[in-house]
């Protein structure tokens, strides 16, 4: 007697999940596929967009701590004590939101 071939013979025992299957839900979990639609991104290997992301975070840093030496200067001029505990956490926090203390600062001047 002749064996019944097998219908699935030659697929891949686990296959990849498709659109809206698995743990990631589809193109919302999917990270390697998240790329890929962002314009700027586009054609960009890992370690350059790695190395786009640094640069990035390096120049924000940068302007952190500029913001918080522009702070520090402001108290020690104002003749109050910068080293105060409270002065360096208003001049850290200022630094690590330097975006939103910058709209501030003009909003109070006002």
């Amino acid at each position: 007697m002749h064996a019944m071939p097998d219908p699935d013979a030659g697929r891949h025992p686990n296959p990849p999940p498709q659109a809206g299957e698995g743990k990631g839900g589809g193109r919302r979990g999917c990270r390697a596929g998240a790329r890929s639609w962002i314009p700027a991104f586009a054609g960009m290997t890992e370690a350059k967009s790695r190395r786009i992301w640094l640069v990035g975070l390096s120049l924000y840093a940068i302007a952190a701590a500029a913001d918080i030496a522009v702070h520090l200067n402001q108290d020690r001029q104002a003749g109050r004590e910068w080293l105060n505990t409270a002065n360096l956490a208003v001049a850290f926090s200022a630094g690590l939101f330097w975006p939103v203390d910058l709209v501030a600062q003009q909003l109070l001047s006002r």
